[in-house]
């Protein structure tokens, strides 16, 4: 018994064209889920991080997928090192900043500064203390996005 082969099909290329689309979308979508759908709280970085610092909304939906958080482990030996860790967003507990009303309440001062790749960095640290926290933030879709986070207390 003999089977007929169907006809050639012309919708298969631009089947496997539409599937390829849909794959990378929904890939760009899960990148940053929220700043698709929410605006930038700020046109400047101080307004940014005045927002991002009092809001956990804001702190979670720019923030990037998976962040570098950095500690210093004060028991390793000989001395101590720093300790990187990448979490995925889903594992981040917010907040991860103070809010401003907790920084001037702790005298903590800010130093915000550029990167020479064009990242913003922000140091919070108190005088006189070995307190400090440094915020890195990548520019993404005219925003910003938090990118990495050290705790360089001791």
């Amino acid at each position: 018994m003999k089977f007929a082969r169907p006809a050639p099909s012309n919708r298969l290329p631009l089947a496997l064209g539409v599937l390829a689309l849909a794959v990378a979308s929904a890939g760009a979508v899960q990148a940053h889920p929220a700043i698709q759908t929410t605006s930038c709280p700020a046109r400047d970085f101080a307004g940014f991080f005045k927002a991002f610092s009092d809001s956990r909304d804001v702190q979670r939906a720019f923030t990037e997928a998976s962040v570098d958080f950095t500690e210093i482990d004060a028991n390793a030996q000989p001395e101590p090192r720093e300790v990187t860790v990448n979490r995925p967003l889903a594992a981040i507990q917010f907040p991860v900043i103070p809010t401003t009303s907790e920084q001037r309440r702790n005298g903590l001062e800010m130093t915000t500064s550029r990167t020479e790749d064009g990242m913003m960095r922000v140091r919070l640290e108190k005088p006189d203390t070995d307190y400090q926290l440094v915020y890195i933030f990548k520019t993404h879709a005219d925003c910003w996005t938090l990118y990495a986070k050290a705790d360089n207390s001791l």
